[in-house]
């Protein structure tokens, strides 16, 4: 019992680490880019890269999987293209199928000369064993011209992955296009790709970037992808942030938006410069994008139809000198949460920033990471994505040159809760300081055309070695348990479900510690609820509750694994379950 204390008291945990390769007395670089919550194992796993690589390459992929209770390290390893190559990490998604694996996009850069190739790559998630990874020569037209191709962002398209970036030149023009590909999930073979352009109307033709995709929950089935970046135009120069919306079957723009579509926080001028690094889907139903606007943050929250909500106004936030916004998660209770980084934030150097605003942009709360006591984080730090997972609890991951002992730069990541705070040892401190918000609303101009090209990618096999990495604390607060006994026992205990697998139907069967309110929702592997079975109130003890294998319309749920989630106030246990023909 008192081993399964201390295991509560974890989860309760808040606290911010850096995470430093190091071998046989060496200290690298090492970056992360993306994080991601894996619900079933509990834990956090960052994707970066580190410098020098150790085995592989100039630049090696790192993969690191780390407890959500204290951050502690499970396993890290690095991934590349062998030899004289820097091979970058950028995005990664948890693809719940089977034994559950992680799926990584990046690219891989020639140290001298030849060409970037996007890099894809899929792992196990118990032990970061590659399944399958690859570099990707790509070509364009009957001369097969190559092209330098980058891959930023990743997401699971049922049962393969689309992948976004840009390709330079641009076949539709500019020095640059957008670019999405599909990527089969079994044996890493690409389906499909496409570059992406805006029509020539100016002196100069434009260039465009994909940093941001996911699937489009607004379309019943869901049939379509959602792409965010920037376009830049040499004259002026300005930059403006790009959006479109595909088909997930061939790449083709989805005729009911028809464009790709490009705006501009006012005043538009010369010497502007907007940009959209991520989006995600909204509700209502519709999209939420973030970014830079100039040296400020921008906030934008679209349609379905693609057309600017907030009364066709966009939001800006003024923060110190200068500040920039990476990554925006909507939150469970409503809300959103985004992470960058201002300078000269609270250290007076830069600082990792995360700032939660309400459905209609307005502030709730902006804080920047300061550390505690004589963990004063007075050198540079940066935030670059952020994720919700547990509930009310959100982890940002970036990079730090803190410690000064250790080679900058490091892995960062911090576990914060709901109100953006990391308790310090003394009870007057927090590792998290707040800042002041400037919020404007300037209103967001249109612009919509489009020009695609078909791509062609062919598979060179990537390698991968182990990895090992120290940490150190910089904030840690345990929050504690309110009540005594729960701290001897889990709230929610003897989970299993029968017949699993099954065929029509199952009987999910949990005890519950104390009286509560239980919710049991099935889901499947994207993450998509398929059905809530039950939101209620239920005395303690033993209970069964019974999936009809139906979906929230009625419809059979396809035969496949999905997960369903028990829920009883911030406590939640996952498991998975099997439905066959």
């Amino acid at each position: 019992m008192a081993n399964l204390s201390i295991l509560l008291m974890l989860i309760g945990q808040t606290w911010a680490k850096a995470y430093d390769v190091f071998h046989l007395g060496s200290s690298y670089v090492d970056t992360a880019y993306s994080i991601v919550y894996d619900n079933v194992d509990d834990a956090y796993i960052t994707v970066g890269n580190t410098t020098p690589g150790l085995i592989i390459a100039v630049n090696e992929v790192l993969v690191t999987k780390i407890k959500v209770s204290d951050g502690t390290v499970i396993w890290s390893k690095n991934y590349g293209f062998p030899g004289e190559f820097r091979n970058m990490g950028r995005s990664i998604i948890v693809d719940h199928s089977g034994d559950g694996y992680y799926v990584i996009a990046g690219y891989c850069k020639p140290s001298q000369t030849g060409k970037v190739n996007p890099l894809i790559l899929k792992i196990k998630a118990n032990n970061g064993d590659m399944v399958w990874g690859n570099t990707y020569p790509t070509t364009y037209g009957v001369q097969h011209t190559l092209l330098d191709a980058y891959a930023f962002s990743i997401v699971k398209d049922g049962g393969d992955y689309l992948v976004a970036g840009n390709v330079e030149p641009g076949p539709c023009g500019g020095l640059s296009d957008a670019m999405v590909l599909s990527v089969n999930s079994m044996t890493g073979v690409i389906n499909w790709a496409w570059a992406y352009g805006k029509i020539f109307m100016g002196m100069f033709p434009s260039s465009e970037y994909a940093y941001s995709i996911i699937e489009d929950s607004t379309s019943t089935p869901c049939s379509l992808f959602v792409v965010a970046g920037k376009r830049y135009q040499p004259e002026g120069p300005i930059s403006s942030m790009l959006i479109f919306k595909g088909k997930k079957s061939d790449g083709s723009i989805d005729p009911a938006t028809k464009f790709i579509y490009d705006y501009m926080a006012a005043p538009v001028g010369q010497g502007r410069y907007d940009c959209a690094y991520n989006v995600k889907n909204s509700t209502p139903p519709g999209y939420i994008l973030t970014g830079t606007t100039d040296t400020n943050i921008i906030v934008l929250k679209l349609a379905p139809n693609l057309h600017p909500l907030w009364n066709g106004k966009c939001r800006t936030y003024h923060i110190a000198n200068s500040s920039e916004s990476r990554c925006i998660e909507p939150t469970s209770d409503g809300n959103y949460v985004f992470t960058g980084a201002t300078t000269p934030g609270v250290t007076g150097t830069y600082d990792l920033l995360i700032t939660k605003i309400t459905q209609n942009g307005g502030v709730i709360w902006a804080n920047a990471l300061a550390g505690c006591g004589t963990h004063n984080m007075n050198m540079p730090d940066y935030g670059k994505y952020i994720v919700e997972g547990p509930a009310d609890i959100y982890a940002a991951t970036g990079y730090t040159q803190w410690p000064t002992n250790w080679t900058p730069t490091n892995i960062l990541v911090t576990k914060i809760d709901k109100n953006g705070f990391i308790a310090c040892s003394q009870a007057t401190d927090t590792c998290f300081k707040p800042v002041n918000v400037v919020v404007d609303s300037p209103t967001v101009s249109i612009d919509s055309s489009f020009l695609d090209y078909a791509l062609d990618l062919t598979p060179l096999t990537l390698i991968d070695t182990n990895m090992s990495v120290r940490d150190t604390v910089i904030c840690w607060h345990s929050i504690g348990i309110e009540d005594n006994d729960c701290a001897c026992s889990r709230a929610i205990y003897e989970i299993y479900n029968v017949p699993n697998p099954c065929i029509l139907k199952t009987t999910i069967h949990y005890s519950l510690k104390s009286d509560g309110n239980v919710k049991v929702s099935v889901y499947d592997l994207s993450g998509r609820t398929v059905k809530v079975i039950s939101d209620s109130w239920v005395k303690s003890g033993k209970h069964n509750i019974i999936w009809d294998g139906l979906n929230e319309t009625g419809q059979n749920a396809l035969p496949g694994v999905y997960l369903y989630k028990i829920q009883t106030g911030k406590y939640t246990e996952t498991h998975k379950l099997l439905k066959i023909k």
